[in-house]
């Protein structure tokens, strides 16, 4: 069995239009290349939907926790000012954190600026005692005596 089909030829003299014969084994092949073009085509789409489903949930899911942190830290304007300070926080930190346009977590800048926080006040903390001890003589002999357990007891010297 033959088939008829058009093809497109610009030198052609019938209006650039040329008739080929095929027989239908090229036709079956030309149908079955178009079935597997198709199907790489629907598996590229369903890909792509796919992973554009899967970009848009994380999308969704990183706004959603942006919404939660920017509530959690409005709270957080509820507090006592003790119970900021007992957190490494002031006020003012919270109020910039809500300002602020930021990709982070409200939450999470409020926990960075806390850690920061606590970071220099123990460094600070740490200095005045080593300037204190300077200062200071030790009233203690550190060498001291030893105890039951074997711990070293500092003893005074006076």
């Amino acid at each position: 069995m033959t088939f008829s089909s058009s093809i497109i030829d610009p030198s052609s003299e019938n209006n650039g239009i040329t008739h080929a014969r095929i027989n239908a084994l090229q036709s079956a092949a030309i149908v079955s290349g178009l079935v597997r073009m198709e199907d790489k085509v629907t598996k590229r789409l369903t890909l792509w939907v796919h992973q554009s489903g899967v970009f848009l949930m994380q999308a969704l899911m990183r706004r959603a926790r942006h919404h939660q942190g920017h509530r959690i830290a409005r709270q957080m304007l509820d507090l006592d000012e003790s119970l900021l300070q007992d957190l490494g926080l002031s006020r003012a930190d919270v109020r910039l954190v809500l300002k602020t346009r930021s990709p982070l977590d409200p939450t999470t800048r409020l926990r960075i600026l806390s850690v920061e926080r606590r970071a220099v006040q123990h460094a600070d903390q740490k200095r005045r005692n080593a300037y204190l001890r300077a200062l200071l003589p030790c009233p203690f002999n550190l060498s001291g005596q030893q105890g039951k357990s074997g711990a070293t007891m500092p003893t005074p010297t006076h």
